[in-house]
């Protein structure tokens, strides 16, 4: 079992003015030591991270992200990291 550290970054963004609500901006990282891959680690949600965590370590392959039509089966991704014994712990 392989445990990632991960925070929540999360913040508000506003434009400052009075008659706007300020919009949440959901953000989380993964601890750069357990998690060496180059790139941004910011993610804006913990299915990312753990899709994230899934090509690290060779289990599944980086999405295509400029094709259209190419989806991320989003439970294959949480099923697959439960089953290679991945944990997420908020610090």
């Amino acid at each position: 079992m392989k445990t990632y550290e991960i925070c929540d970054d999360t913040y508000w963004v506003s434009n400052g003015c009075d008659c706007c609500e300020p919009t949440e901006f959901e953000c989380y990282n993964v601890n750069f030591e357990d998690f060496p891959i180059t790139g941004s680690h910011s993610r804006h949600d913990i299915d990312e991270l753990m899709l994230d965590i899934l090509v690290e370590n060779g289990i599944m392959e980086e999405p295509d992200w400029e094709d259209e039509e190419f989806e991320v089966d989003w439970g294959e991704v949480e099923r697959l990291f439960d089953e290679h014994g991945f944990e997420l712990e908020f610090v």
